[in-house]
């Protein structure tokens, strides 16, 4: 049997590559399937204790250099794979540190069980699984770049990282007689909820969440990164273990595992939900809130004993961190947070009383963007609003005894929340925004006319005029977007008033094919995705990514060099960029004030299994993803470079650090961003000499006066 269509990463995949240390030698690795309960370092991997619907014990550690029915070092797998040494044996396979023969990269190797490839409902799931794994990408998701068939060996390929295991870290502190920094189970936690969001709107659930599946990734600057391991082999195993269609698989490690898994119901994120909570009950507390002598007698715990008191424990911990904690361990999945979001706002809240400041992920380090300080958590723009396993905007909950609300109530409560909201956005909603006094802001423009010049062939006009800017926050009227994309954090509020004059502004995004024009005329360093200078093959239409604010810059002193008729070329500050996508009639998205899937290229796309860029000059790009004035592709796509400093708005209560002070502001939604970052309103900043896959630029202009024309 073979497997015809290998599995490759995305285009626009993210993470870590390989790591070696500086001496040669590997050190430290991803192990997928690594079990529970097992410490370890850098360089360990712990052998399996996936459960079955027996609830056997967890397996042994195994203890041998090559496993029974494993692969030497020194043979090569697949073609390709050189076995360094193994790594770990669990219930799925082996896992391997592997040389990647002809790019010279260390990779993490997982060969599945050899009777796997003889059930034909194992073999489709494991397809499924790996396509989906391996088209998501996320700064704190481990990647899958390959996967495939060799003989009758399914196999998964990984990046392979250094670091250690949650649990190792954890040990170490305990083994010293301290307890981990709080600052720190935070930041993590953070961190994997952020990744756990992500994945939920894509419809994936972790299902087996513990302390040997989190690992922390140590970069190449020092600073320890969660990546989360494992997404989708749990949905394999059940396949593997019942075929496709059975219900009442167990699968998971007991000490982690929800009520509802431990009964063998179904199961959606909240399930990983309560695996976080336990996971921060014992971070914080030293021990699980249950145990027992034999996984049975654990998972019935599980579902019928309240967990001990956080605090009784531990007494340090905070009451209002215990308290967060404790609603993640809810029994009934109704009462637990509604999304990953959700839970780490509240989070964010309860650390913030005792003094821990934790931004939230959408400033300096957008995904896929390194960050600006140690102090600052990892960007959260990849995680989104809309919750698990459903296409409506707003969650399905839980009644107190379990049962799911009828579906066409949901639906009128969404006709609903949509028709108040556009009945407020029509009936003078903004004039009733309390804003401070009005803010002077100096924006160079043209005079107020609206014909376009042959010069600016491609170039919108945006009048100017009077905005409230920034996201009114507690106003009766957004109340039902409120749901769909969370409260006004503080750096987008309060709204108040800025004057804009009139620009030009480009159609579209600047792309590839425009940015080769100055790449090959200037000789300007080509973006690092480009091989040898050259657009890669099929993509001349696709907005240019991988360019610091420094190239954005550059390209449009460019463009005013070369011009004529006394064109300026720059980038739009974000005022301009606000204004022009929320047009006069202050809109929340470019096309409107409301929301429905499809109408930009976002990953909020839910089941689509996708998160693709796309070229401009496709739907919804140049479609539905227009402004009011026909500018396209504002609230998704790539997010989009300003030429602005980042600034606290005016009455604002965000504290900004230094770190934040020294970056500029892109704007705009991306191919991989969740529902808030299409909004108009929606800011994020880095450094500028900062690059990432997600973010280009369009270029405004402004013509000088007392030219032609003018």
């Amino acid at each position: 049997m073979s497997w015809d269509e290998q599995v490759k990463p995305s285009a626009q995949g993210g993470g870590t590559g390989a790591v070696e240390r500086g001496d040669g030698r590997p050190a430290g690795t991803v192990a997928l399937g690594s079990g529970p309960g097992a410490g370890g370092g850098a360089g360990t991997a712990r052998a399996g204790g996936e459960m079955t619907q027996s609830m056997s014990p967890a397996t042994t550690p195994v203890h041998r250099e090559v496993p029974h029915g494993g692969l030497a070092p020194g043979v090569v797998f697949a073609e390709k794979y050189e076995i360094v040494r193994v790594l770990g044996v669990g219930g799925m396979g082996q896992v391997y540190q592997a040389r990647h023969r002809e790019l010279d990269t260390l990779v993490a190797l997982k060969i599945m069980v050899g009777h796997l490839a003889h059930q034909p409902e194992a073999v489709e799931r494991f397809k499924r699984e790996a396509r989906a794994m391996a088209r998501v990408s996320h700064p704190h998701a481990v990647r899958v770049l390959d996967a495939g068939m060799a003989g009758e060996r399914l196999y998964l390929v990984m990046e392979f990282l250094e670091g250690q295991t949650l649990r190792a870290w954890h040990e170490r502190w305990r083994t010293a007689g301290q307890s981990p920094p709080l600052e720190a189970v935070v930041r993590y936690a953070l961190e994997v909820l952020d990744v756990l969001e992500f994945m939920h709107r894509r419809q994936i659930t972790h299902r087996d969440l513990k302390p040997d599946n989190i690992f922390l990734a140590q970069g190449v600057d020092g600073v320890e990164t969660v990546k989360v391991l494992d997404f989708g082999i749990a949905k394999i195993q059940t396949a593997t273990a019942v075929g496709l269609t059975n219900e009442g698989l167990i699968m998971g490690t007991p000490h982690y595992m929800s009520p509802e898994q431990c009964q063998g119901l179904p199961v959606d994120g909240r399930t990983d939900l309560y695996a976080l909570g336990v996971i921060l009950y014992e971070l914080l507390s030293g021990e699980v809130p249950f145990t027992g002598d034999h996984p049975v007698s654990v998972a019935l715990r599980h579902v019928h004993e309240p967990p001990p008191a956080l605090r009784e424990r531990c007494p340090a911990v905070p009451e209002e961190l215990a308290a967060v904690i404790h609603q993640a361990m809810e029994k009934a999945p109704g009462r637990r947070f509604r999304s990953a979001d959700d839970f780490a706002r509240a989070l964010r809240l309860a650390a913030g009383k005792h003094g821990l400041s934790f931004r939230e992920g959408r400033g300096a380090d957008g995904p896929g963007m390194e960050k600006p300080g140690a102090e600052k958590v990892p960007s959260m723009t990849a995680a989104g609003q809309v919750r698990e396993g459903t296409t409506w905007p707003f969650p399905v909950v839980e009644t107190g005894g379990g049962r799911w609300w009828n579906v066409a109530l949901g639906v009128l409560g969404v006709l609903a929340g949509l028709g108040g909201l556009l009945w407020w956005a029509l009936n003078g909603g903004w004039s009733g925004i309390r804003v401070p006094a009005p803010v002077a802001t100096r924006v160079p423009g043209v005079p107020e006319r609206e014909t376009v010049p042959p010069e600016l062939d491609g170039f919108v006009f945006v009048p100017g005029g009077e905005m409230a800017m920034g996201r009114p926050a507690g106003t009766e009227g957004l109340v039902e977007l409120e749901k769909l994309v969370g409260s006004a954090p503080e750096d987008e509020v309060p709204a108040h008033p800025v004057h804009v004059d009139g620009f030009y502004l480009s159609r579209y995004e600047t792309t590839n094919a425009d940015y080769h024009r100055f790449v090959a005329a200037t000789g300007h360093p080509a973006p690092a995705g480009w091989k040898d200078g050259k657009i890669p093959p099929g993509q001349a239409d696709f907005p240019v990514t991988g360019i610091s604010w420094h190239d954005a810059q550059a390209y449009c002193a460019w463009l005013t060099q070369r011009g004529t008729g006394g064109v300026v070329f720059r980038l739009p500050t974000e005022a301009e960029w606000e204004y022009a996508a929320r047009g006069q009639d202050g809109r929340l998205f470019p096309w409107g004030n409301f929301w429905r899937d499809g109408l930009a290229n976002t990953g909020q796309a839910l089941g689509s299994g996708q998160t693709l860029l796309l070229p401009v000059n496709v739907e919804p790009n140049n479609t539905r993803d227009r402004s009011a004035l026909g500018i396209c592709g504002m609230g998704g796509n790539v997010c989009e470079w300003t030429a602005s400093d980042f600034e606290v708005y005016p009455g604002s209560s965000y504290r900004p650090t230094e770190a934040d002070r020294a970056c500029k502001v892109y704007r705009g939604g991306h191919f991989a961003s969740p529902l808030r970052d299409a909004l108009a309103t929606s800011r994020k900043w880095t450094r500028p000499e900062k690059t990432s896959p997600f973010v280009g630029f369009r270029v405004a202009a402004d013509r000088l006066r007392g030219e032609p024309g003018r």
